[in-house]
């Protein structure tokens, strides 16, 4: 939106969001965290709070995608990754992946079994990312704690050049959810770290993983999610979360945005041979995807 590119700060304070942190690296990235509250069924609260992330940074948005999309390529830039499978594989580049991460001691790993939808809009060299938590047993890979309520969405585009910050070549923003099952509410030690450690870890090691990154692997996965030509391009409309809807569909019975003048609804009844809902997202990200290609 326009208001999002030109003030993103006044914007995320006036939607809910606080400032959690900030962290920068001159000529590599800026990061800025954001916190906000996740209201459920009935008035609740969630155990942990919504995370996003916004900033510049010294990679392309074909890199950044990349990096994101090649999880064979994973182990030698992301610490916390263990391990990674893929259950299927769409002709769009969208997936089923079951995804082991290590968590801080004394934590076990956490194991999630998400659908992960890629997008590029070619014509703005937009890169998305959506990955939603999929709510079925699945297979039981070993004693690490099953995630089912996740939902991730990144986004990056190109930078317009200013000339304090020429080397950062793309804005990003990340929205982050998940209930990781640590009780009734996250450790403030825990939450801490994931704010200050794990998730702006990521934008560093994105930054270093770039320069080692083979050049064939780059073409190979930098436009995995092309949007073909007369295909609608990802929007925002009616309070839901739209484009590429048939595989959207595939992954959850409904999909929702956190509305922010009113609390989020949550289903947190088990159905058997039915899909739950993941967590609710919200609109703001959203906001960051072009009408059109």
């Amino acid at each position: 939106s326009d208001e999002m590119d030109a003030d993103p700060d006044a914007f995320l304070a006036a939607s809910g969001w606080q400032k959690f942190g900030y962290l920068e690296k001159d000529g590599q990235y800026t990061c800025t965290i954001w916190r906000k509250e996740l209201m459920t069924e009935g008035g609740k609260r969630s155990p942990t709070p919504q995370w996003m992330m916004t900033g510049d940074i010294a990679v392309a948005p074909a890199q950044f995608h990349a990096l994101n999309v090649d999880i064979d390529n994973r182990p030698s830039w992301d610490a916390t990754f263990e391990g990674a499978r893929k259950e299927d594989e769409g002709e769009d580049g969208s997936s089923t992946l079951v995804w082991k991460s290590k968590w801080p001691w004394p934590f076990s790993p956490r194991l999630y079994r998400y659908r992960q939808i890629p997008l590029v809009l070619p014509a703005s060299d937009t890169r998305a990312m959506l990955s939603l938590g999929l709510q079925e047993a699945g297979r039981k890979d070993d004693s690490s704690v099953r995630v089912t309520d996740y939902i991730s969405l990144s986004c990056v585009k190109p930078n317009t050049p200013r000339q304090e910050s020429s080397a950062l070549q793309s804005r990003y923003c990340l929205y982050y959810y998940e209930d990781p099952r640590v009780g009734t509410s996250m450790p403030a030690w825990l939450e801490r770290h994931v704010a200050e450690s794990t998730l702006p870890k990521m934008v560093s090691n994105i930054v270093s993983a770039v320069s080692k990154y083979p050049p064939e692997r780059l073409e190979k996965y930098k436009d995995v999610g092309l949007l073909k030509t007369g295909s609608s391009a990802a929007s925002c409309t009616g309070g839901s979360l739209t484009g590429k809807k048939k595989e959207h569909d595939g992954a959850v019975s409904t999909v929702r945005v956190e509305d922010n003048t009113s609390p989020a609804k949550a289903t947190t009844e088990e159905h058997p041979k039915r899909r739950r809902p993941p967590p609710y997202a919200t609109p703001i990200v959203c906001q960051w995807f072009p009408t059109s290609s």
